[in-house]
């Protein structure tokens, strides 16, 4: 297993990074994801995005007419690269130490974060009842990456604890050669 990486580390890659924000620039793998989160999310309510990045999401978001977000990422850097790209709230918060005034209404999106976060069920576990989280994890392993899955049961048996998981999907048909697959689920506090 990885490290847990700090606002720091990433503030750093962010910078050495060239920033792709168009949708054609995403990889196929990101695409796919991103359009299965637009396919989960319901018609109304708030859009609470955890690591957010640098808001290739958010600006997505805004492009298909969303208003009521916004976006947290720890990354100073993220957010800076983010909010020249989207008019939507995007701000600096670390999520493990701040946490999340969210209502029963809202919708949280995860994708690729939980992976990243020393404790994510106890992160969880303090969201309200109805609270829907569209979320991805990896099935392989990075220096980065404090878990990954194997399989459907392994993300079923971690986060059934505090979500009614609605959706488990394995995504690698939809992936370029050569890039590792996910896991997409979609679920509601219990």
């Amino acid at each position: 297993m990885g490290r847990h990486y700090g606002a720091v580390e990433y503030d750093r890659i962010y910078r050495r990074r060239k920033p792709r924000y168009a949708a054609e620039a995403l990889e196929t793998s990101q695409r796919y994801l991103f359009q299965l989160t637009l396919d989960t999310l319901p018609a109304v309510g708030r859009i609470v995005e955890i690591g957010c990045g640098t808001g290739q999401f958010t600006q997505l978001l805004e492009s298909r007419g969303f208003r009521d977000y916004v976006g947290y990422d720890f990354s100073a850097e993220a957010v800076r690269q983010a909010r020249e790209r989207t008019s939507l709230s995007v701000q600096v918060r670390d999520i493990e130490k701040e946490p999340l005034a969210l209502q029963a209404g809202d919708t949280v999106v995860a994708l690729e974060v939980f992976e990243h976060l020393e404790d994510d069920l106890a992160l969880i576990s303090e969201w309200p009842r109805g609270v829907l989280c569209l979320f991805s994890v990896p099935v392989f392993d990075a220096p980065n990456h404090l878990r990954w899955f194997l399989n459907e049961a392994d993300v079923r048996s971690r986060y059934e604890t505090c979500l009614a998981l609605s959706t488990v999907l394995r995504v690698d048909s939809y992936r370029r050669p050569g890039t590792a697959p996910w896991f997409f689920a979609a679920g509601r506090m219990l």
